[in-house]
């Protein structure tokens, strides 16, 4: 399982996009709606849990 995170304003990729199954330490720099990918490999059902924190 991968994931990748895009953001405003234009939807581009932010980081390493479906480079592994986490991403750490990313600044979100612009107000507006942030998509998260997960890609499944497996095509199977994934378990997985989303954590977001606010500093």
């Amino acid at each position: 399982m991968a994931i990748g995170l895009f953001g405003p304003p234009d939807f581009a990729a932010i980081g390493d996009v479906f480079d592994g199954p986490e991403l750490t330490n990313i600044t979100l720099t612009d107000d507006g709606m942030y998509v998260v990918g997960i890609l499944d490999f497996e095509s199977q059902k994934a378990g997985y849990s989303i954590t977001i924190t606010k500093n």
